[in-house]
């Protein structure tokens, strides 16, 4: 028997779990992300131990003067090593503290050695380094304790980098100071790599998300990015004469699309605010029961409609009564109310465990069904017809005879809207009762 393969503890199963009923996102592609960015850690490093070690400058300070020191890399060896032996959703284990400890021991230790004057190799490790390796430190050994303090000061700990990156790519000194080109890419790796661990945080869930709003977050993010690109190199290929006229342009069109992010969610917000709103009222009414029959009301239709029309195609069928008027008026007033009682209670019982029943008007029943082909439809209209000829029990035995007809309507799959469907059903079921009693008349969906 062949052996299962094992997985290291960073592929645990909190990690690659599938998308379940309650809409937890497949986390696989975050897994490769993270071992990407911790590739790139490793690899970072490497060549900055080399560039040491070799005394090739390049490798340890790949754009100006700043440098990937030898402090530096110890703390990121220490950082690399402690997310190695992380779990995912579990705390840190006491060895996992204690190399969080070793990296802002190491962080402080290096800087008040340069504040003394003194160094160890090329370089010092910048306060802006440090601070992100505080921050990121204190982020993993507050999780599992204070969850909102982690989350944030996760977060924290990839700011210093990044503006160190955006001063790379404008070439401002004042924005990365002692921070290399290079640490500040390894740093955000490191941050992103821990950031694995909030992915099922409200704020980070649309990035792992597999439906449509999360691959339009991923998408706004891809092109965030590669706007912040561009506009890098836009200020490097612009004269030297026409930059602050650039900045300028630049700077008010990321202004007008700020708001018209904020306009376009406030937009969203609202229109999300007014159907959660309606979903309230709807799903009070739904609730209710009709007096006569003890069914639901058509309110509870329209939320099965909402609820199944996106997944499958749903199939109504409505049920009624020939010439209701003229039973009443042969028979006596309440006549199809007592016809329509017994016949509920047959109808509701033949039903499955994913089908609904509700009263629909005077004399009619409507049924909700979903997965059926326009064939299946048919017949189970017809099934359920049939439920109306020699109805017996209780109340039954004082029943005129009556006929039976049904309309049947087979919606297309993603509609949501209980109206069209049930107002083709209904003209089904007059088609039936025009064209003779006891019959089923099938149409399509507009």
């Amino acid at each position: 028997m062949q052996a299962q393969r094992q997985w290291p503890s960073v592929f645990s199963r909190s990690f690659t779990a599938p998308v379940d009923r309650h809409g937890t996102p497949r986390l696989r592609g975050l897994v490769w992300v993270r071992w990407a960015c911790l590739s790139l850690v490793a690899l970072l490093c490497i060549v900055a131990i080399e560039g040491h070690v070799y005394a090739i400058p390049n490798f340890y300070a790949p754009a100006g003067g700043s440098v990937f020191s030898i402090p530096t890399i110890v703390a990121t060896a220490l950082a690399f090593s402690a997310m190695l032996l992380q779990r995912p959703l579990g705390r840190p284990s006491r060895t996992e503290t204690g190399l969080w400890a070793l990296v802002i021991a190491v962080c402080l230790g290096a800087r008040y050695a340069h504040g003394a004057g003194l160094s160890l190799g090329t370089g010092e490790m910048g306060v802006n380094t440090a601070v992100s390796f505080v921050l990121l430190a204190l982020g993993h050994l507050s999780f599992g304790r204070l969850q909102t303090t982690s989350f944030a000061l996760s977060l924290l700990a990839l700011l210093p980098p990044f503006v160190a990156l955006f001063g790379y790519l404008n070439w401002h000194a004042g924005f990365f100071g002692a921070m290399s080109l290079s640490t500040s890419v390894m740093l955000l790796a490191l941050g992103t790599a821990g950031m694995a661990r909030f992915a099922r945080r409200p704020l980070m869930r649309a990035l792992v998300s597999p439906s449509p709003v999360g691959r339009a977050t991923r998408f706004m993010l891809l092109l965030w990015i590669g706007w912040l690109l561009g506009e890098a190199l836009i200020m490097k290929l612009v004269p030297g004469s026409l930059r602050s006229v650039t900045l300028m342009a630049l700077l008010m069109i990321s202004a007008i699309s700020c708001l018209g992010a904020i306009l376009y969610l406030g937009m969203n917000a609202e229109v999300r605010r007014l159907h959660r709103r309606g979903d309230d009222r709807c799903l009070a009414r739904a609730m209710r029961r009709d007096a006569l029959t003890g069914l639901h009301t058509p309110e509870m239709a329209g939320l099965y409609m909402r609820g199944f029309g996106p997944k499958n195609a749903v199939g109504l069928i409505m049920l009624g009564l020939d010439h209701a008027e003229k039973l009443n008026d042969r028979h006596g007033a309440g006549t199809t109310d007592r016809i329509l009682r017994v016949l509920s209670a047959r109808v509701a019982a033949a039903l499955g465990p994913d089908e609904v029943l509700v009263r629909w008007g005077e004399g009619a029943l409507l049924a909700l069904t979903n997965g059926l082909g326009q064939e299946a439809l048919e017949a189970r209209a017809e099934a359920l017809r049939a439920l109306g000829t020699g109805l017996t029990g209780e109340g039954a035995e004082s029943l005129p005879a009556f006929t039976l007809s049904a309309g049947a309507v087979r919606a297309r799959r993603g509609d949501v809207t209980l109206e069209p469907a049930a107002q083709r059903a209904e003209a089904a079921l007059r088609e039936a009762e025009r064209a003779g009693c006891n019959r089923v008349v099938l149409t399509v969906a507009a």
